[in-house]
């Protein structure tokens, strides 16, 4: 995760990065504690190229208003993954 996560061109458009790896792992301990959490509000997934199983990206789902039913949708993938529809799929 830290090969995509911290590569300028892929987090241009986040708010957050490029990460140290210091920022990945507090990162990746976060998507476990909130994989714990009641309720949960935050559904991060890792995304896996199966022709190779090489990790190129994640997606995320942030519920930011349970009464509205409203959330946020995010994502990176690594620059070899673009335009192969892992995005549309995830």
């Amino acid at each position: 995760m830290h090969a995509f996560a911290s590569d300028p061109e892929v987090v241009c458009y986040t708010d957050w990065g490029p990460n140290d790896p210091e920022e990945t792992t507090a990162f990746l301990h976060e998507v476990v504690d909130s994989a714990r959490a009641t309720p949960r509000v935050t559904f991060a997934m890792a995304v896996v190229d199966r022709s190779d199983d090489m990790l190129i990206g994640s997606i995320e789902l942030v519920t930011t208003s349970s009464q509205h039913r409203r959330g946020e949708i995010g994502y990176v993938f690594c620059p070899t993954a673009l335009g192969r529809g892992f995005a549309t799929e995830a």
